[in-house]
């Protein structure tokens, strides 16, 4: 009698998400050893990125997306593998199937992708507003804030990430409304002597506000309209 199998996703609670995609005979079983091997530190972006939801009181959802029995398990493995790389950012290192990179897909496989790409519903204004209603209101606690900001503190951005970033916001403006709410929300906070001893040293070097212009004590810059 053959074994049955199930194809199974990993979610991101905090995002709904698919980060992962794997194969097993054993669901539970094979659900404990992901954070068995998280909890021991195995290295990778799978155990990195369960070990991030772990810190802030997560856990992965998982979800199954296909089942069976025999053989056909390494060309569906493959199949929702290749899927998920279309719209969401997987931690998988291979291609599935018995982890062979650079699978070549039969034209019978990338067609189904491509129907299956196509035939995904769009999400209803009656699911956005039962997704926004689940999250509205919700915030971490200090605790989760302070694992969340501890976790990202020294991650150094790449020169290609820090261009991109760079290239999305150029020539962006806040809108009047978005302006005021920010200039409402710093309204009547004071900075701290190592806070400005911070933007003191950030500014050396650059060009005043007014343009190069000596400034005097009739000359003071101002905050006023600068968001």
């Amino acid at each position: 009698m053959c074994k049955s199998w199930e194809i199974y996703a990993l979610i991101d609670p905090r995002t709904m998400r698919t980060r992962y995609i794997g194969f097993t005979t054993n669901r539970e079983k094979r659900y404990k050893q992901h954070f068995w091997s998280a909890e021991r530190g195995q290295g990778g972006h799978l155990y990195n990125w369960i070990r991030s939801l772990l810190q802030t009181g997560y856990k992965p959802i998982y979800h199954v997306l296909e089942y069976g029995t025999g053989d056909g398990w390494k060309e569906c493995e493959r199949f929702w593998i290749a899927l998920y790389r279309i719209f969401s950012d997987l931690t998988n290192l291979t291609d599935g199937g018995d982890g062979v990179l650079g699978y070549i897909y039969t034209i019978e496989t990338r067609k189904k992708i491509s129907e299956g790409v196509s035939k995904r519903p769009p999400i209803s204004d009656e699911t956005r507003e039962k997704l926004s209603a689940a999250r509205r209101g919700k915030s971490h606690s200090d605790e989760t804030r302070e694992k969340m900001s501890a976790a990202k503190i020294g991650i150094p951005k790449s020169p290609e990430h820090i261009a991109k970033v760079a290239e999305k916001r150029r020539g962006t403006h806040h809108t009047e409304h978005a302006r005021a709410k920010m200039s409402a929300a710093h309204r009547g906070k004071t900075l701290s002597p190592e806070h400005r001893a911070k933007i003191s040293v950030a500014l050396k070097g650059r060009i005043p506000w007014n343009k190069g212009k000596p400034t005097t004590s009739l000359e003071i810059p101002t905050n006023e309209g600068i968001i």
